[in-house]
């Protein structure tokens, strides 16, 4: 579904700038950018972060996913371990009156289907980020609820996230 992709990208987009910081600028304060959430088997979504360093390691981390037009906020906390930065992330994204697509329409089994419907969900992401290597894994999970009590999840989505922008 739609939302479920974005909140996934959002999450992703979060790794993108850490390239520069682990190790070697950890202490520099703020840094931006980019990162490229790919869900298995999905195409890629942009997710553009700031970075905030708080010290102890730790940095807040707040930012953008977008996909389809929609932009969806992200924020969490991120710590470098080695040339690894580990992103904890919360998306959030929800849009009203669209019309369903195919995965939202087949909720609705058997019932008419509204042509309009209102959704809010959330996606909570764990990614781990190797800077030298441009990337790494990410493990998530989402929720989806839809008009008329319909939901999708909780939801195990896996995927990879690539630096596309320090």
């Amino acid at each position: 579904m739609r939302l479920l992709s974005i909140l996934l990208g959002l999450l992703a987009a979060t790794a993108v700038h850490a390239r520069n910081l682990c190790p070697e600028s950890a202490h520099a304060g703020r840094a931006e950018m980019t990162l490229g959430m790919t869900p298995q088997g999905e195409r890629e979504l942009p997710l553009s972060l700031a970075l905030r360093w708080l010290g102890a390691g730790t940095y807040l981390v707040a930012g953008t996913l977008r996909e389809n037009g929609q932009a969806f906020g992200a924020i969490g906390s991120a710590r470098c371990d080695g040339s690894v930065l580990l992103l904890d992330l919360t998306i959030s994204a929800g849009f009203g009156q669209v019309p369903p697509d195919g995965e939202m329409r087949a909720l609705y089994r058997g019932a008419a289907v509204p042509p309009l419907v209102d959704a809010a969900g959330y996606s909570v992401l764990r990614a781990q980020v190797d800077m030298r290597r441009g990337g790494g894994p990410y493990q998530a999970i989402k929720q989806v609820a839809l008009t008329g009590g319909k939901r999708i999840g909780p939801v195990l989505q896996t995927g990879r996230m690539a630096v596309v922008h320090p």
